[in-house]
């Protein structure tokens, strides 16, 4: 599960940065005195060190700090506790997420092939070397289609789709809970088109079809199947029940209910698709996305 920097890994990077600026003498004011070009300077030289901000395919520059009175734990140990906001919540993620990402890679001209993909495991996952060659022996391109689609697979399943069933499990012991799958792999892409390259359910797809209004719709109506454009009002539909009466199943014209999600006794998700609008078990997920297998293998 996705980990938050404590205050003290985050002081450290700060020093870290503000020495690389040369701002250890009256930092703040020093800092001040900075360009953006100067800071963002600074940043890519702690990455360039291997430092904190060196995380991911794409780097994250900037995390969430704990031990603070706003967050004053981790993501991951308030779930795991208890101890958050409890509301009912919507929760779900992408059949393909991280073809996003290495669709972002491709388009910056990063290869991504036999000699790059042990290195982008390390990069996607955060694994030292010894096990990012058993993890792409797990994945071997053979089996995925190529290295751009193994790469996605594992990321979508170590980033994304576990992550996410261990959270919604987490969430679902104490309040109400709605879970889901978008799987459209004929989504309308966010990205330019990359030459061999499909993005199939890639990450944030199916926000065209959860947001888009009656004029984008029929925009759309020239390009997406009758089955794509019912999806899309299903979603709208479900989505908006949630927000006005989140208890018991929720409803969508011409479309099933769906369950709410019940930890060991009813572990049900929707499955977002325009060809097979049901329910998807999380026995299932769980298996597609080598959860119990690989990610969260106790």
């Amino acid at each position: 599960m996705p980990a938050q920097r404590s205050l003290q890994q985050a002081e450290t990077l700060g020093a870290e940065v503000a020495a690389l600026a040369g701002c250890e003498v009256d930092t703040a004011n020093c800092l001040r005195s900075l360009t953006p070009e100067d800071i963002l300077q600074a940043q890519q030289d702690a990455k360039a060190n291997g430092g904190p901000l060196n995380f991911g395919l794409i780097p994250i520059s900037f995390l969430p700090v704990t031990d603070t009175d706003t967050l004053p734990q981790s993501i991951q140990s308030a779930l795991a506790s208890g101890q958050f906001n409890a509301k009912p919540v919507l929760i779900g993620s992408n059949l393909d997420e991280w073809r996003f990402y290495v669709g972002v890679a491709l388009l910056r001209g990063i290869p991504v092939n036999e000699l790059t993909y042990s290195t982008l495991i390390r990069a996607s996952t955060g694994a030292d070397s010894a096990t990012a060659d058993l993890l792409a022996a797990a994945y071997p391109p053979e089996t995925y289609g190529g290295v751009p689609y193994a790469l996605s697979a594992l990321g979508t399943d170590a980033v994304f789709a576990c992550n996410s069933l261990q959270q919604i499990r987490q969430i679902a012991e104490h309040v109400t809970t709605f879970a889901y799958e978008f799987s459209d792999r004929n989504a309308p892409p966010l990205l330019p088109e990359v030459p061999d390259f499909d993005y199939g359910a890639a990450h944030a797809f199916e926000l065209t079809y959860l947001f888009a209004d009656r004029d984008l719709l029929t925009e759309l109506s020239e390009t997406l199947t009758s089955e794509q454009l019912a999806l899309a009002q299903a979603m709208i539909d479900y989505w908006t029940a949630f927000a006005k009466n989140h208890n018991g199943e929720l409803g969508a014209e011409n479309a099933p209910l769906w369950p709410e999600f019940i930890p060991s006794s009813g572990e049900r998700l929707l499955n977002l698709n325009p060809d097979d609008l049901n329910e998807l078990s999380a026995a299932l997920f769980d298996t597609t996305h080598r959860c119990s297998e690989i990610w969260l293998a106790q």
